[in-house]
């Protein structure tokens, strides 16, 4: 009873579908009870070029709005990026100060340097470091070896090493 190509799926969505139907007028009552009889929601489509002149007015503006409020919230989420790791920062900064005072003690005489060692030699910069920074006959040396002792039996313990150590790594690396 319909023409060619008379019917096609336009929509199917959350187990929605939206079909297309074109019939001949003869064929559209007989159509309408059979899908009354299957309990399927059937409705006439009416063309109004007013009304879709409206909607696509509406998209539009819908659009431009968006796309304003989408820029809006990206500077502002840029910002308090660039905030957050300030802040994240100066936190770090004042932990390597109390972390430097309860080992090296008052008055503070400590320098503090960012390094960022190649990927995979990060343990020849420590043991670098080590050897530069540890002082023989100190009390980082007896702590150490006390520390190096314990590591045997315990695994859990944290790492020690003749200066303050922090990790500061604000993206996820590959």
């Amino acid at each position: 009873h319909g023409g060619p190509s008379g019917r096609g799926r336009i929509e199917d969505h959350d187990g929605n579908q939206l079909w297309r139907v074109v019939l001949f007028k003869t064929a559209v009552e007989d159509f309408r009870r059979n899908y009354r009889q299957r309990r399927l929601g059937l409705r006439d489509f009416e063309y109004n070029e007013e009304a879709y002149r409206k909607a696509k007015l509406g998209r539009e503006q819908f659009d431009k709005e968006f796309d304003r409020h989408h820029l809006i919230f990206r500077r502002f989420c840029l910002a308090s990026w660039s905030d957050a790791m300030i802040a994240w920062f100066h936190i770090k900064a004042m932990r390597v100060f109390v972390e430097s005072v309860l080992r090296f003690g008052v008055p503070p005489h400590f320098a503090a340097f960012l390094i960022q060692p190649k990927v995979g030699q990060e343990a020849a910069v420590r043991k670098e470091l080590t050897s530069v920074l540890r002082l023989p006959g100190s009390w980082g040396d007896d702590v150490a070896a006390a520390v190096e002792s314990e590591r045997d039996i315990d695994r859990d313990e944290e790492e020690y090493f003749p200066y303050v150590s922090l990790t500061f790594q604000p993206f996820c690396t590959r």
